[in-house]
């Protein structure tokens, strides 16, 4: 049945359909295989590589080739063997690996003249055998045929004849034999000298792109030598930058109240404050008023001799004013406008004395457009800021809060609940619709906490699924720790952070001013 199946996937291989012969093939070799016919499953295997060649599937025909070559030489036939090396020949010609092609031809030529001498070696064993044999059969016949002389006589001239006939004949056979043998070595010779001439015009080619490779090779490395002095210099630029920075961090940490001292105004307070780069686009900034002079934490100028108009006098209780403000950008530009911002708070409120908080607002934006020389322009850059404002008596408690763009928080202890003052929704800068910022009003208990921030946590990527923190998740965030320590808020509020961004990058500055009353 073996091989029957091998046999039909020969014809189908003829015709051309290579599937279903390819079908039969497999069917020949498992029977074979388990049949324990070794032979018959190399020469399966070497048809099966023989269709793939035919086909230009060559890696698939070197492997079935190498499997047939493992089968063979296990059982020791030199036949499938030298089909083999012919196989592998053939395929690595056609996928151009020269070396291998020569490799695989040489064995198939020595394999084949080892089988050449073991058949001729055969037949003249036979020869002889058959001759001895008919010698001996003569002998016997003369020895126990006395009294038939003349017929033993007769006989054996009729046996030297068919000898001779035979032997002609099989002299005839082993001449034509020869002369086959010797026309397939010599096409066997012709072949191999065309390959060797095509190997060494390869091996040319071959020569020839070395030198291109070896002349490419001295330009990359040209090339290379470049980007070493080039990387080395914009290093070199990188580091004078970063210096430059790491300077300016220290002039914006010059002004923000960043020490013991200067946020001792604030009272129970945290501040989590992450810039995204070196400098920060976010500030935040406090001074206290105390009665009709000022202890402002950012100038040591006091208000004294300066004019009042009828809206902006100076209280006679002490103020607390705080403010988170969120500048147009982040890094080096951010951090010019925060430094920017913070001069003019300093100035509206130490010199101009202006402590409600809505005009502060008010006169911030018409400092911000007149330094920027904004005009409203289309295509004009937008530069400016979002901010939240609080003023604070402190003996009243009384907040006053006025909001561009940043809202005010407030969780309010005896209604355990986070209340929401929203903000009125235009910049510091110069905008469409200008209109006076609202100043609202809002009395505060004993307990209450405020927060002031910027958008940068909300807006930050992360989580399992990469999207914004939210504003809806922070909140509900505020009232879960509302009941914890103002240093514990910060901790659980930058760990929660953290957690959040993972391994995203951080995509703004990141301000929160939580404030215990």
């Amino acid at each position: 049945m073996s091989e029957r199946y091998n046999n039909l996937g020969l014809v189908y291989a003829d015709k051309g359909n290579n599937n279903l012969a390819i079908n039969y093939y497999l069917k020949s070799f498992k029977i074979d295989e388990e049949l324990g016919d070794k032979k018959g499953m190399a020469i399966v295997l070497g048809n099966i590589s023989l269709l793939n060649n035919q086909i230009k599937k060559y890696r698939e025909a070197i492997k079935y080739a190498e499997r047939s070559l493992e089968i063979a030489k296990n059982i020791g036939s030199l036949d499938e063997q030298k089909c083999a090396y012919n196989y592998l020949s053939t395929a690595y010609d056609s996928l151009k690996n020269y070396k291998k092609t020569s490799q695989y031809l040489k064995l198939f030529k020595l394999l084949n003249d080892s089988i050449y001498n073991i058949e001729s070696g055969k037949q003249i064993k036979e020869m002889e055998a058959i001759y001895q044999t008919e010698k001996k059969q003569k002998e016997i016949e003369l020895l126990n045929k006395d009294k038939e002389l003349q017929n033993a006589k007769i006989s054996k001239q009729e046996t030297q004849k068919i000898g001779l006939i035979a032997g002609i004949i099989l002299m005839l056979v082993l001449l034509v034999v020869i002369f086959v043998s010797y026309n397939q070595k010599k096409k066997a010779n012709k072949l191999l000298v065309f390959q060797k001439h095509q190997i060494e015009e390869k091996n040319e080619e071959l020569n020839q792109q070395n030198e291109e490779i070896a002349s490419q090779r001295d330009e990359i490395e040209s090339q290379r030598d470049l980007l070493i002095n080039q990387k080395e210099h914009i290093e070199e630029i990188h580091k004078e930058v970063t210096d430059s920075i790491n300077y300016a961090k220290r002039i914006q940490e010059a002004v923000l109240p960043v020490s013991a001292p200067a946020r001792a105004v604030l009272g129970e307070h945290f501040i989590l404050f992450k810039p995204k780069d070196i400098v920060s686009g976010d500030f935040y900034w406090t001074t206290k008023i105390v009665g009709n002079r000022q202890s402002a934490v950012n100038s040591p100028q006091s208000a004294v001799n300066s004019p009042q108009t009828a809206d902006c006098k100076l209280p006679t209780a002490d103020l607390l004013i705080v403010v988170v403000a969120d500048c147009t950008g982040h890094g080096v530009p951010g951090a010019l406008m925060s430094m920017l911002g913070i001069s003019f708070l300093t100035e509206i409120v130490n010199k101009k004395e202006v402590t409600q908080a809505s005009h502060v607002l008010n006169e911030l934006r018409k400092e911000i457009i007149n330094a920027l020389q904004q005009k409203g322009t289309q295509g004009e850059q937008k530069d400016g800021m979002d901010i939240a404002l609080v003023t604070i008596n402190t003996e009243t408690i009384e907040l006053q809060y006025a909001g561009a763009n940043n809202p005010l928080y407030i969780f309010s202890h005896l209604n355990n609940e986070l209340i929401e003052i929203k903000p009125d929704k235009m910049p510091i800068a110069i905008y469409e619709q200008m209109e006076q910022f609202t100043n609202n009003d809002y009395q505060l208990q004993k307990g209450d906490l405020i927060y002031l921030l910027s958008d940068g946590y909300e807006d930050q990527f992360g989580g399992p699924k990469n999207k914004k923190f939210m504003i809806k998740q922070l909140k509900e965030l505020f009232v879960k720790i509302s009941d914890k320590q103002m240093n514990e808020q910060e901790e659980i509020l930058n760990t929660t952070f953290e957690k959040w961004k993972g391994e995203h990058e951080q995509i703004d500055d990141v301000t929160i001013l939580g404030l215990k009353i």
